[in-house]
């Protein structure tokens, strides 16, 4: 069975605020009369971390934005290099999780259509969570990318890691996708049978820079 993998704690968006409210309550319950050395101590790590915590924040504040952002989703294509897989026609593969994206799928085809392309962005994670997978964010022609859930747990396991490879080095695989239905819920499906071609590709061009 492939591991499961997930975000490392520290990274995990959550992180700070529950270490600075856990610092609290156990500061709190403390009286500095009774135990003073320990109640010292932990108030002392509670204005520390608050410190280091605002610090980062502002840090990351004046850097702006990143991409892939806290989420792992793209903000913008500038600066990536998107590789185009082929049209195969292969077995459809259905985005999971298209129900909680509709607004952004109805966007994607205003713009683009019934077929926008789709690209894969592993890392991406849900709202506040740890477990990673692979993102799929539909690209308008204004190269608008709008997020429209995630490739299957199958499709997942097959391709995260060849994804991930390429990510490391600001590569991404654009596939064709086609938008179903005329109303909510909309329906996305992948067509993945030029992804290996594509990853090929990419590593041979790399490999001759």
């Amino acid at each position: 069975m492939p591991r499961t993998r997930r975000k490392p704690l520290w990274r995990w968006e959550p992180f700070p605020y529950a270490v600075v409210l856990l610092l609290v309550i156990v500061t709190g319950t403390l009286r500095p009369d009774a135990t003073p050395i320990a109640f010292w101590v932990l108030l002392s790590a509670t204005v520390a971390a608050i410190v280091v915590f605002g610090v980062l924040l502002v840090r990351d504040r004046r850097r702006g934005p990143s991409n892939p952002d806290p989420s792992g989703r793209l903000v913008t294509l500038h600066g990536l290099t998107i590789v185009d897989a082929a049209v195969r026609r292969a077995r459809p593969t259905p985005v999971a999780e298209t129900g909680r994206h509709q607004t952004a799928i109805e966007l994607a085809r205003l713009r683009a259509g019934d077929e926008p392309g789709a690209v894969l962005v592993p890392g991406a994670t849900r709202l506040f969570g740890r477990r990673l997978h692979v993102g799929v964010q539909l690209v308008t022609p204004d190269d608008r990318l709008l997020h429209a859930g995630f490739l299957p747990s199958g499709a997942e396991d097959r391709w995260y890691e060849e994804l991930a490879g390429l990510q490391a080095t600001g590569v991404y695989v654009q596939v064709p996708a086609v938008v179903h239905g005329t109303t909510r819920a909309l329906a996305v499906d992948l067509d993945l049978g030029g992804l290996m071609d594509a990853i090929r590709s990419a590593r041979e061009q790399q490999a001759l820079s």
